[in-house]
């Protein structure tokens, strides 16, 4: 790897936006950020999406992002950029090695592309939460659509975490769907399972029109032949999420129902901020 004399005088922006192969493309970015440091001494910001490693939730599973935190800090990265990491945790883990961070939120483009796209859909709508969990991002999403709140109560079974990690048998819906449209809306879409159940159910109870919403999708295992199977049958309109994990011409002509939106702007500005030394909160939150 080369790095180009021109770029000495600047601080460097490493921008990864990958998923598969994760390990490998790590080992890539970290020859990459060595190449800079034996080029010039500066400050470096990292870009990244989103970081398949930040899902960990119960106790005996190993905090992978703290590791990778860990990584980061001694290639010697100064800053990172993420959108919508899934546990706040996790930002913790890279604040206390004094690597700053900044959350970006997928919300405000996914909000702004909703309102000029769905104007019809926004009389008469619903945002509705998987998960109890939800409910405060639905809320946030409720007040800026106008809209009524709907949440989700799952009934889990974690012995079948092998066959459907979500491992959800029933969900309840505590809210009014019926004869509504309803956004029903995550930070990550997987396998799809929690937000199909979901869907589903919302279904069952009458309600009108049903999109789909999430910063980052996935769609691991057999979540496109299920959605595939819900659009098909009238279930769901169109998931609407970001290109953090982006998918190829072939694939959004293949699937109607999936509708990719650029969050290359947000990042762009929020670089451009930091660079300056200038406050880079109003770029991505209201």
């Amino acid at each position: 790897m080369i790095v180009a004399n021109h770029t000495s005088y600047i601080d460097p922006v490493i921008i990864k936006a990958f998923f598969d192969k994760y390990v490998n493309k790590i080992v890539f970015y970290l020859a990459k950020k060595e190449a800079y440091n034996n080029f010039f001494k500066r400050k470096f910001f990292e870009a990244s999406g989103t970081i398949p490693v930040d899902r960990q939730k119960k106790g005996r599973e190993p905090i992978t992002a703290a590791l990778l935190a860990a990584i980061y800090k001694v290639a010697g990265v100064d800053n990172m950029m993420f959108m919508d990491i899934h546990s706040e945790k996790i930002v913790g883990a890279f604040n206390v090695l004094r690597i700053n961070t900044d959350n970006l939120r997928g919300s405000v483009v996914l909000i702004d592309e909703f309102k000029k796209t769905h104007v019809d859909e926004l009389e008469n709508l619903v945002v509705l939460s998987p998960d109890v969990g939800g409910g405060g991002i639905a809320r946030y999403y409720s007040r800026h659509l106008e809209a009524d709140v709907a949440i989700g109560d799952n009934v889990r079974n974690y012995q079948k975490k092998f066959d459907d990690k979500q491992g959800v048998e029933h969900i309840t819906i505590m809210g009014d769907v019926k004869d509504k449209n309803v956004l029903i809306l995550d930070d990550i879409i997987d396998t799809a399972s929690t937000i199909i159940k979901v869907t589903k159910t919302a279904s069952e109870k009458g309600a009108r029109k049903i999109y789909l919403l999430a910063t980052h999708a996935i769609l691991s295992g057999s979540a496109v032949e299920n959605l595939n199977k819900l659009y098909k049958a009238g279930i769901i309109q169109e998931l609407i999420t970001t290109d953090t994990i982006t998918r190829s011409k072939t694939f959004k002509n293949e699937n109607p129902w999936y509708k990719e939106i650029s969050v290359a702007t947000m990042f762009a500005e929020t670089v451009y901020n930091m660079n300056f030394g200038r406050p880079v909160h109003g770029v991505y939150e209201d």
